[in-house]
């Protein structure tokens, strides 16, 4: 597992565990980069890919926060499902576009 996806995993179980709960700020990316011994774009990259996965929600120059409602299931979802779901979308917005330009 690549660095910012443990930090990102290390997040879910805390926010699971009720250790940051709905509402609550999430770390800044550079004081995650000086805990967790990685790079500030390491840790961006961690919490860009929670705000992806609707795990939190990012409020720009404010911080990024535990989202109200978290994910369902006990797997948290990966990249691969991530990208896999982008192409699946993007097959579907050609083929509507194709259709609505009679081709």
């Amino acid at each position: 597992m690549v660095p910012f996806e443990q930090i990102a995993d290390d997040l879910r179980i805390r926010i699971r565990a009720g250790q940051l709960a709905p509402g609550d700020k999430l770390p800044s990316a550079r004081e995650l980069a000086a805990t967790q011994g990685v790079a500030p774009n390491t840790a961006s990259r961690a919490l860009r890919l929670l705000v992806d996965e609707g795990w939190a929600t990012s409020r720009g120059p404010v911080g990024t926060f535990v989202s109200d409602s978290i994910p369902e299931g006990d797997e948290p979802l990966t990249l691969a499902a991530v990208a896999q779901r982008v192409a699946e979308l993007s097959r579907t917005v050609a083929d509507l576009q194709r259709k609505i330009d009679g081709t």
